[in-house]
């Protein structure tokens, strides 16, 4: 029986859940404030699993289905390029964290478009990252008529979920 994405995470999740509890740093924000932060979080979210995913692919910077796709399957994961914790909203950064794949090309990646990840943290996608098709879910667009969501995963990992079924060729949309 094959493995899921869901699956995958769950186990992740599970033994993240295990030992986070020794894995705190205090962290000191630019404007003096102290706060306590959950440092293996920022490792699990910059984590690229190979969830072996192929169910989407980039045409002209837009996502496309490449089979039909079920509503509630997961398509995509959003990559974790770059992990932060922001300790309250509208603060700024008390810890930053870069993916393997970021530190090899030295680039930064902009908070600017980042998405939610749970408890104070946020996660980016650099737009350059095209070639994995288990990590697309920062280049689908933002549409009115959305045909996929963002959820997080055990605290761990945002997936792109179909909200309805895709056809072959169809193109995601959040």
């Amino acid at each position: 029986m094959a493995v899921s994405a869901r699956d995958i995470c769950a186990r992740a999740g599970e033994l993240y859940r295990c030992q986070r509890d020794g894995h705190r740093a205090r962290s000191v924000c630019p404007d003096g404030t102290a706060h306590e932060v959950d440092v293996l979080k920022l490792l699990c979210l910059t984590e690229l699993i190979d969830y072996e995913l192929n169910l989407v692919e980039v045409h002209g910077g837009d996502i496309f289905a490449k089979a039909a796709i079920e509503a509630g399957d997961i398509v995509t994961f959003y990559p974790g390029d770059a992990a932060a914790h922001f300790p309250t909203a509208g603060t700024d950064i008390s810890l930053r964290l870069m993916s393997d794949r970021m530190r090899r090309i030295g680039g930064e990646v902009s908070m600017g478009n980042s998405v939610e990840a749970g408890e104070g943290f946020r996660i980016a996608g650099h737009p350059s990252f095209e070639d994995d098709p288990n990590y697309l879910g920062h280049l689908i667009s933002t549409a009115p008529h959305a045909n996929c969501r963002l959820e997080v995963l055990y605290g761990i990992a945002v997936s792109v979920v179909a909200t309805a079924g895709l056809e072959a060729g169809e193109e995601l949309k959040l």
